[in-house]
């Protein structure tokens, strides 16, 4: 989103606006804060209604200073979790906020007031629970490239500049990258990185050409990945730049990205399906209406939620939380995080819990692997936990025969896993070629501490997610065990679980 043209939403609750449940459609294809989680999000681009001056210094006008509130910055993204938001988009360097130059022109570093306050914000994001999507620069870039700086500098184009390019990359892109990585309470605070707002309009107004964009993307992304190579990098565009697979590789593809970002915004969205070639996620990183009324934005939030789910995206994130502007865009009525909502703000709440039954937390017992600390103590199955099809989630699924009358899928972690803090045990199911009714409870310890069970079905030949509350299951204090049983005399066909999951 250009900083010209801010854009949030707003809208009443789910039932209110007649918003489906999740679709089975919707996936979870991205890690957040260590779990793989579908992302629901939203823009707090500039904090404090200052683009450019939010977290540190403009270095061409030094003298605006910078609007960073610590206790102001701590309620806006407690009223976010609130919203049972997982992830937070902020912007770092709009207007070359943050940077420090040298003589020549080039980045020689990062301001150590920038760096301080930002310290504080990724701690307060993760101390609420949050993952942020941290974008470096915004594609205004033609606004700035060839300014004299107070020092007499003039800023040399970094996009263009293979000299500059590589100074931005060793001294703010990579430190950046490596200083949250190498700290790891920090760490899961950070989703990932997005490398250019909106790239392709700074191609087309000639701060850049396409393929020098390119490069950078290429350079920057392998020198994230290079820090470490779980470190998921993006870089948006704010048109469809993947109609076919050949036009795609031209703009985006093969830059080394690890999911792709789409900004739209509409009265009436028809938002495209995720193509099937596309071979990584893809994520809705901006939406909203193109006119911002509080009956267009109720509509056009409510299709966009519901497309992103079913037409193959990995998350959808608001525009946006908070704006000085005060035009009816924000989601927050103030930027003091004091839960004094437009309409929007209860939409996305409700529609997060729908996601994570009411919260964010989640621990994953099984997702393309067993999590640390659980092993299978199946009995009369044959289960093969790296099956490739069909997958709900990731990449791999279980797939469990019941061989024998009441056969049981069982996980069992080695130290029980408390439930404090969580409501339900969550998972997916496809019957494979034949429904199969399912007895589900837990135990505390090796034969004995069973719970109360509850009997689900998981219809043929297609994925539907299970919820059982712990209130059903007597409300056990700890699981040392999760079974999954037969609940029939006979042997069954083939089903298939997936993505199985302790949440709030």
């Amino acid at each position: 989103m250009n900083q010209s043209r801010f854009a949030p939403l707003a809208l009443a609750g789910l039932a209110l606006l007649g918003l489906a449940p999740m679709s089975v459609a919707q996936t979870a294809q991205l890690t957040v804060r260590g779990n793989l989680q579908y992302v629901h999000g939203i823009n707090a681009a500039w904090f404090f209604g200052r683009y450019g001056t939010d977290i540190g210094l403009n270095p061409r006008f030094p003298e605006w200073g910078n609007g960073y509130n610590a206790s102001v910055a701590n309620n806006v993204f407690a009223d976010i979790k609130r919203m049972n938001c997982n992830v937070v988009r902020i912007w770092l360097h709009e207007d070359l906020e943050g940077l420090q130059f040298d003589s020549n022109g080039y980045v020689s570093g990062l301001q150590p007031g920038f760096l301080t306050n930002l310290d504080d914000l990724v701690t307060k994001a993760n101390n609420n629970g949050l993952a942020l999507e941290l974008t470096f620069l915004n594609h205004t870039l033609n606004n700035q490239f060839g300014q004299t700086l107070p020092s007499g500098a003039t800023i040399k184009n970094f996009i263009n500049d293979s000299t500059a390019r590589q100074r931005l990359i060793d001294n703010a892109i990579r430190p950046i990258a490596q200083r949250y990585y190498n700290n790891a309470v920090l760490r899961p605070a950070i989703f990932g990185y997005d490398l250019i707002n909106e790239a392709n309009i700074g191609a087309d107004n000639g701060s850049y050409t396409w393929a020098n964009m390119r490069t950078f993307a290429s350079e920057a992304a392998t020198a994230i990945h290079g820090v470490n190579a779980s470190i998921k990098v993006t870089m948006s565009t704010q048109w469809w730049a993947f109609d076919n697979q050949s036009y795609h590789s031209g703009r985006f593809g093969g830059l080394g990205l690890d999911y792709y970002t789409y900004h739209e915004y509409s009265n009436s969205p028809n938002l495209p399906t995720k193509p099937n070639w596309l071979e990584k996620p893809l994520v809705l990183a901006e939406y909203g209406p193109s006119t911002w009324t509080d009956s267009q934005q109720n509509s056009s939030t409510s299709a966009y939620l519901s497309q992103a789910a079913s037409r193959g995206y990995a998350g959808a994130m608001a525009w946006m939380y908070w704006h000085s502007s005060g035009n009816g865009e924000n989601v927050a009525t103030s930027e003091g995080g004091n839960q004094n909502w437009e309409p929007t703000g209860f939409t996305l709440q409700s529609y997060g819990a729908q996601l994570f039954g009411g919260g964010g937390s989640t621990q994953t017992w099984y997702n393309d692997a067993l999590a640390s600390d659980w092993q299978d103590w199946s009995w009369g199955c044959t289960n093969n936990a790296n099956n490739t099809s069909p997958v709900q989630t990731g990449t791999r699924s279980y797939a469990v025969t019941y061989t024998q009358g009441w056969a049981g899928f069982s996980l069992r972690k080695g130290t029980a896993q408390s439930t404090s803090g969580f409501s339900r045990i969550r998972f997916w199911v496809n019957g494979g070629s034949s429904t199969k009714s399912l007895t589900v409870y837990t135990s505390s310890a090796d034969g004995s501490g069973n719970s109360s069970s509850v009997t689900v079905s998981a219809p043929a030949n297609t994925w539907t997610e299970v919820t059982v509350t712990l209130s059903q299951l007597g409300n056990p204090s700890a699981i040392k065990r999760l079974y999954i049983q037969n609940n029939s005399a006979s042997s069954q066909s083939v089903m298939y679980l997936d993505n199985i999951r302790l949440t709030n």
